[in-house]
């Protein structure tokens, strides 16, 4: 009997280990170096370094890697895929575990919506990135020609972007103003959603 007990306690601790992620970090070229001290649970790596966790990934100049926490720190060229969402800025701190992201710029996007800003935070309680002075648009590339530019941002990967205080760009000259807007992200992401509303100031809009 007591065999079996501890032959059913192995079990369960290989299955647990085998759903946990694994943790990966190399060099991404010749001249790029990476470390693992397994005492302190902490990685480093320059000139070029992958991390993988899981099915999500990040590679960036610059690392440091918590393996204990999950937490990340990147600087230089850094790209986040995770979700099918890629997400890019020169300094992130994103924990693989929690999916907790801050930068202080970025650019995130799943065709056919992209959209960039400042200041974004990642809020755990309810799985949305919160951004401040952002824009969206349709058009990849660096100088889109329609965008909508808002205040304030909230994303939630893989469902929607919404705008508050927003303006529609064409070819740089504001043609419409949005009170709030939001924009799909998932199967009719092609299609745009409008809220109307009343304000005593200008009426119906």
């Amino acid at each position: 009997m007591l065999a079996l007990a501890l032959c059913a306690l192995a079990f369960q601790g290989t299955l647990r280990a085998q759903q946990q992620p694994v943790w990966e970090m190399e060099a991404l070229n010749d001249h790029g170096w990476a470390e693992f001290d397994f005492q302190t649970d902490l990685g480093h790596g320059t000139n070029g370094v992958l991390v993988r966790y899981g099915t999500a990934f990040l590679t960036a100049d610059q690392v440091s890697v918590n393996h204990r926490s999950g937490e990340v720190t990147a600087d230089g060229q850094v790209r986040i895929q995770s979700e099918q969402q890629l997400w890019v800025g020169e300094h992130i701190r994103y924990n693989f575990k929690t999916h907790q992201m801050e930068a202080e710029q970025f650019r995130t996007g799943k065709a056919p919506v992209f959209s960039e800003g400042q200041g974004l935070h990642g809020d755990l309680t309810n799985g949305v990135y919160i951004a401040t002075n952002g824009v969206i648009t349709t058009d990849d590339v660096a100088k889109p020609a329609i965008k909508v530019r808002a205040k304030y941002l909230k994303i939630i990967p893989g469902d929607k972007v919404e705008a508050h205080h927003a303006t529609l760009y064409v070819e740089g000259v504001p043609v419409f103003y949005f009170p709030y807007y939001s924009r799909n992200l998932g199967d009719r992401s092609n299609h745009f959603n409008f809220v109307p509303g009343y304000r005593g100031s200008f009426g119906p809009f």
